[in-house]
């Protein structure tokens, strides 16, 4: 497998790992990638070949990135395995179609990937607590007014819908217990407007549902455009990417007041939580361009961490 190598990145390392996304480094002949430990995993859409993003993954020392796929297609959306020792993600093909995607799984040095679903128009999977199942969502009507969200097992059998209601549910994230899963929708016929998205959670088995997030003052807490919930370790906090020019927000499980994690950037977007729930990674920028920030797991604090070359799309801890 060929690495793609990007020397001139210095980055502090942290305890656990990262999923970043950036564009353009340097291709250099090197061994396989072992199997990372503690490391960064980033996405770099190389707009000197196809601009199709790829996923990467950065040295505990900061100062290279290895590359783990190298495809014309575009490998987004990923997500670690609870034991950390595997990687699931969204596959389109080079054209970017969504209409075609896959998911993959493979392993954490980027070897062994195979097909989990697809081709079709699904998105954003998540991997439950014990590793079993894999989530994701799943366009079941015309357009994309229905999706439905999804469970799979991790070895590809029992695919079977969690919630299919008839309109537009997605990007689920599972609660540390397993029990629930936080997702985004919109264009219910309870929300008064279809372009607002709203934080949902629905309880497996019975599929209970209880709306955390509402699209207007006149309906309750004044929150617009809450989408891509994220659980905290402890299971008390829901991180969320907020409002029209997008920035990250703390929410309590059982909804209530959004509490903004405040950079100063004009856009923050892609919360991810440390193992523990000390710290919160994101994604912030321009002016000084997208660049990965933290805060502490309360949201307080909020400082720079690192650019990395190009344009950074997701961030991700590792376990």
């Amino acid at each position: 497998m060929n690495l793609r190598v990007c020397p001139n990145i210095k980055l502090r390392w942290l305890p656990s790992a990262l999923f970043v996304a950036s564009l353009a480094c340097t291709d250099q002949p090197t061994a396989p990638a072992p199997a990372p430990r503690a490391l960064l995993l980033v996405i770099i859409p190389d707009i000197a070949t196809s601009g199709a993003p790829d996923l990467y993954a950065l040295t505990p020392s900061g100062d290279s990135l290895q590359r783990l796929t190298q495809t014309s297609a575009w490998e987004h959306e990923p997500t670690w395995s609870p034991d950390g020792k595997f990687i699931a993600y969204t596959l389109l093909p080079p054209s970017g179609a969504r209409t075609a995607a896959e998911i993959h799984v493979m392993n954490a040095d980027g070897t062994g990937d195979r097909r989990l679903v697809g081709p079709g128009d699904l998105s954003a999977p998540a991997w439950s607590p014990d590793g079993t199942n894999i989530a994701f969502d799943q366009n079941v009507g015309a357009g994309d007014s229905q999706r439905a969200l999804m469970v799979i097992g991790a070895d590809g059998s029992n695919l079977h819908p969690v919630l299919d209601r008839g309109s537009e549910d997605r990007s689920p994230a599972w609660s540390p217990d397993g029990a629930t899963l936080a997702f985004t929708s919109n264009c219910l016929a309870n929300v008064p407007a279809c372009w607002a998205t709203t934080v949902w959670t629905v309880r497996l088995g019975d599929t209970t549902l209880h709306q955390l997030t509402f699209p207007d003052s006149a309906d309750s807490l004044g929150q617009d455009d809450a989408a891509y919930p994220q659980w905290s370790p402890n299971g008390t906090l829901l991180a969320i990417q907020h409002g029209s020019f997008s920035v990250v927000a703390l929410l309590a499980a059982s909804g209530g007041t959004l509490s903004p994690v405040n950079t100063g950037a004009v856009q923050a977007w892609s919360p991810t939580w440390s193992p523990t729930g000390a710290v919160l990674a994101f994604v912030a920028g321009p002016p000084s361009g997208p660049a990965v920030w933290l805060a502490e797991g309360d949201g307080t604090q909020p400082r720079f961490l690192a650019n990395v070359p190009g344009i950074l799309r997701t961030v991700r801890w590792r376990p």
